[in-house]
């Protein structure tokens, strides 16, 4: 055998052994933020013993989803000071006392979503809509807990989808105590929604 067939040869061990293909780029990551002004988060709670339903809203989140590989992530941050119930002093005393939003970061809720059923490929596909399974993990008033929750994604472009996710949550998880005003206490389980339009930086 010539010597430049030996230098062929090894040289193509050593590139199988090294596990790298030049016909196999590792797959890029893909960026969605989240448009402010048209996704919002609320919460319904539910005060006894009147069975009193009390919305919060107005919280408009921020942040992004991301593509990479087979896996779709997502990271929100909510502004507490944003929600609304409908009455200035009960939502004064929800945040003062109960959320204690002006410690140091008690302010945010921040929701990290690290696993999604629905893949990137599915999503990426013209007019794809589809329903799923989400769990992450959400930091609240100094407190991280896993949460899951359904998830709704729809596909509005070919730069952008929009989604609807809902979940519950025990507020004493949090170290949140019950709050009560007026005489209506209000219960453990608050139900949240947040719905969002991601757009493709």
């Amino acid at each position: 055998m010539k010597v430049q067939n030996l230098w062929a040869l090894a040289s193509i061990l050593l590139v199988s052994n090294s596990g790298f293909s030049a016909s196999t780029p590792a797959a890029a990551k893909t960026v969605y933020a989240l448009d402010a002004q048209q996704s919002s988060v609320e919460f319904i709670a539910v005060g006894r013993p009147s069975a009193l339903r009390i919305r919060g809203k107005g919280a408009k989140p921020e942040g992004k989803i991301s593509f990479e590989n087979s896996k779709v992530s997502g990271e929100f941050l909510i502004n507490l000071k944003e929600f609304e119930s409908g009455i200035s002093l009960r939502d004064r005393h929800m945040k003062e006392k109960y959320l204690e939003v002006e410690k140091p970061g008690n302010d945010k809720a921040k929701l990290s979503i690290t696993e999604i059923s629905m893949t990137p490929q599915q999503l990426s596909k013209p007019g794809f809509s589809g329903e799923g399974k989400f769990s992450g993990k959400l930091s609240l008033h100094g407190k991280e807990q896993p949460v899951s929750g359904s998830i709704d994604l729809k596909s509005t472009g070919e730069h952008q989808f929009k989604g609807d996710a809902k979940m519950k949550l025990k507020i004493a998880d949090f170290g949140i105590d019950i709050p009560s005003f007026s005489g209506i206490t209000v219960a453990n389980d608050v139900d949240v929604a947040v719905s969002f339009v991601a757009k493709k930086q």
